[in-house]
């Protein structure tokens, strides 16, 4: 299995790994390397494409003291090191993804605010 490591874009902080933290697409689907290789016209929701999803188990610490400050209801998610917003949870309204087919996950990271690097799982 290959490791898929976000670090935020700005400060290059390590922000959660797809071991620990799984990765979802905005149907609700574990998503994997294929992921962030497709290209635009592949990509069967917009909204899939733009944003990354994380489901509220095993979220890094971070997250969890983010979304505890809130009382679980809805607030924005910024990076623990250099405050740059890299995207927001609603845990009120579930909303459904742009082909209105899918109730997206609560909370989402925004992709252009992160990198993300690919390797071999314990080669990071």
């Amino acid at each position: 299995m290959n490791l898929i490591t976000l670090k935020c874009r700005k400060c290059r902080n390590l922000l959660l790994n797809n071991i620990e933290t799984p990765l979802l697409s905005g149907h609700n689907i574990k998503v994997g390397v294929e992921y962030f290789r497709k290209r635009l016209e592949e990509v069967d929701c917009l909204e899939t494409e733009n944003s990354l999803f994380l489901h509220e188990e095993g979220l890094p610490g971070w997250i969890i003291e983010i979304v505890n400050e809130a009382e679980w209801q809805k607030g924005k998610l910024h990076c623990p090191s250099c405050s740059l917003r890299l995207g927001s949870f609603n845990f009120i309204s579930g909303r459904k993804c742009a082909c209105g087919k899918f109730v997206v996950p609560p909370i989402h990271i925004i992709k252009s605010k992160v990198d993300w690097y690919i390797s071999s799982e314990g080669n990071s």
